[in-house]
């Protein structure tokens, strides 16, 4: 047994071996590379006293680094990591560090990896995982290349890496910055000549493994940022899978649903937190706002010109760190939710629009795209209540032509009259039917005058059929269908009631005695309401007393004496004995009798409210139709229906809505 000397002063350690002593020792070039990070050491093991360098060989011929890399696999398959672990550390020592390799020698060991894909199996994913960090958007175009080819072998020869290789590409749609474009003498590479590669390289995958199609969507669905992301990470990753949808024509409509539906839950959840701060959201949103997201999106394009090396992702979280006030943090927070929902809807019409450009769609294209988002929208839209913006996508396109329109007008009345449907989604549509006929100002008046006649006809049909019944009285639980289509029908008349005149006339010149109505209008209103099912009692109040004073002042029917009777009127739950139906009379004071009506009552909710996101509200210009009140009732009708709002207190009567709609459009100019 052989004991290493003593170190002394005067011992003057070997700092180089001769080749001999390398192939001596069976110590492979790798080994001695990965000794040579460490600090210089004594090994007491030999009888020489050794220290060792890191010196990276950028002449080290391709054949002695296939031999590097087969032996590296061949002890990590024994067990030994050693010389496996000093490959992994090759591949991802930083370019910025002292012994970093060069390029061309880190080419010849993704050229030797290549070629050996085949057996590294899945023992080898700590080695994927060292070459999916390495750091190559900043290389040159070969290096580029035969990465590329890298990554497609390794999951053409083992499937199970395919989610973790595309992850690491997906997740740079969001960490992508300027600085990884400019390693040491490499030259510059743009921001967006490196998400150029980064799509060139999923791109290369589909067309080398297309069966990894699914595992991309997958990646896709798992990677999107969550609402507490920044404003800055939800626009580069939407942008980039919108790019990814056009090379990928196989998960195009998944790709577009996957943004929808997150676009949809963002909305409501704004919805849920927006209602203690909209008097302040008013105040805060317009044009600053507007030019935030604007400048943000331009900015891939001002990244290419920009010398500076980091950019502080962390500016949001910043800046909400410095609110004392919790009120005020919580303001700037959901100002930061608008401006995301602002953003993605912008980039949601900037994708659909190509699609309705009459120079390069027809409408075969138009009426595909149209019924997708129509899918979308009965998914994630029409099962709840609270989304306010998301549903424009669809308002606008539906107005691009008539043919358009009436189909979606004749896809909400499809899910209305579907008697399979759940009752709540029933309810919904027709909401959307009759928001959308009211306030689509680009409607033909054909569109509106068959809606209307549709409408009645359905409803006429099934009071017909209630009515057979001798024990029919108010019940919005068994005639629910019913009390929904009159509620749609009253809110369409009070916005449209020019498009069901029997002539068209001049606003300037308008005589409410010379008024003549289209066949059916008063008939259907008037066999409605003196009904057994007694409509006026069981729809939403605000939305009667509303159609009440138009048609007063319209001269078309006077209502008062019907609506001070239903006053006297009790709703109840509908109780069931004997094989029949009864309504249970109750003798409760008035104090608890409107709480009680109101149980028994539809909602007065149209979805299609003023849209006053800043940026994308300018797709919606000209298109929304505001209240226009009977001419020459204009201060008659502010009164009267003040004083109904104010005796419901309810804020969604119809007329309600366009004072505000009014101001911001005053506000926006």
């Amino acid at each position: 047994m052989s004991v290493a000397p003593v170190m002394t002063p005067d011992v003057k350690p070997v700092l180089k071996r001769s080749l001999s002593d390398l192939e001596a020792t069976s110590t492979s070039p790798l080994a001695s590379q990965r000794a040579a990070k460490r600090p210089k050491k004594v090994d007491f093991k030999s009888e020489n006293t050794v220290f060792t360098l890191k010196n990276w060989d950028d002449n080290k011929t391709l054949s002695l680094v296939r031999e590097e890399v087969r032996r590296a696999l061949d002890k990590h398959s024994m067990g030994e990591d050693a010389l496996y672990d000093g490959l992994r550390e090759i591949l991802t020592t930083k370019p910025d560090a002292a012994e970093a390799p060069s390029s061309s020698l880190l080419k010849r060991y993704m050229i030797a990896i290549t070629g050996f894909c085949g057996v590294i199996g899945r023992r080898g994913s700590a080695l994927v995982q060292a070459i999916t960090q390495m750091k190559w958007l900043g290389r040159d175009e070969e290096f580029v290349k035969l990465y590329q080819r890298l990554l497609a072998n390794l999951i053409t020869t083992y499937g199970g890496y395919a989610h973790e290789i595309l992850e690491s590409l997906v997740d740079k749609f969001m960490t992508l910055q300027p600085r990884h474009g400019k390693l040491p003498k490499e030259e510059r590479v743009t921001y967006s000549d490196m998400l150029q590669r980064i799509h060139d390289t999923i791109q290369h995958i589909l067309q080398k493994v297309p069966s990894v199609i699914n595992e991309l969507q997958a990646v896709l669905n798992q990677s999107f940022p969550h609402s507490a992301d920044t404003l800055e990470e939800h626009m580069n990753y939407v942008k980039n899978i919108l790019r990814v949808a056009s090379y990928a024509p196989f998960i195009k409509a998944d790709i577009v649903a996957l943004i929808f539906d997150k676009l949809t839950v963002l909305d409501t959840q704004m919805q849920d937190n927006i209602e203690d701060f909209e008097d302040e959201l008013e105040e805060h949103l317009g044009q600053n706002l507007a030019e935030e997201i604007a400048k943000l999106m331009n900015k891939d394009k001002d990244l290419e010109d920009d010398d500076e090396d980091d950019l502080d992702s962390d500016d949001e979280e910043s800046v909400v760190d410095e609110f004392d006030d919790p009120n005020q943090k919580r303001l700037h927070e959901i100002k930061q939710q608008i401006a995301k929902l602002d953003l993605i809807m912008e980039l949601m019409f900037n994708h659909f629009q190509p699609s309705f450009d009459f120079s390069k769609a027809d409408i075969q294209e138009q009426k595909a795209v149209l019924d997708q988002m129509f899918g979308m929208f009965s998914r994630m839209i029409l099962p709840t209540n609270k989304s306010r913006f998301a549903q424009f996508l669809l308002f606008h396109y539906a107005q691009t032509t008539e043919e358009l329109s009436e189909r979606f007008v004749q896809s909400l009345i499809g899910v209305l009259t579907d008697r399979d449907a759940n009752k709540m989604i029933r309810r919904s549509a027709a909401a959307y039917l009759a928001s959308f006929i009211a306030r689509g100002a680009r409607l033909s008046r054909d569109t509106i005058e068959h809606t209307f006649y549709t409408l009645s006809k359905e409803m006429n049909r099934l009071r017909e059929l209630h009515e057979k019944n001798d024990n029919c009285r108010p019940d919005v639980d068994r005639f629910g269908p019913y009390y929904t289509i009159f509620q749609c029908v009253m809110y369409v008349f009070c916005f449209r009631w020019r498009d069901l005149t029997a002539n068209e006339f001049d606003e300037d010149e308008f005589d409410v005695n010379n008024l003549t109505w289209s066949r059916g209008v008063v008939d259907t209103f008037r066999e409605n309401i003196k009904s057994r099912l007694n409509p006026l009692k069981v729809c939403a109040q605000p939305i009667v007393n509303q159609f009440a004073i138009v048609v007063r002042q319209l001269q078309m029917m006077f209502l008062e004496s019907k609506l001070e009777q239903n006053k006297r009127i009790r709703l109840t739950r509908a109780n069931y004995s004997g094989g029949a139906f009864s309504i249970i009379a109750e003798n409760q004071r008035s104090s608890t009798a409107k709480m009680g009506d109101a149980q028994y009552q539809l909602d007065a909710y149209f979805p299609f409210d003023p849209y006053n996101l800043p940026l994308s509200k300018r797709w919606i210009e000209g298109e929304y139709n505001i209240w226009k009140p009977v001419p020459g009732t204009e201060f008659d009708e502010a009164e009267e229906s003040d004083s109904e709002v104010e005796d419901d207190g309810v804020e969604d009567v119809a007329r309600a809505y366009d004072e505000r709609t009014e101001t911001e459009s005053n506000t926006s100019r």
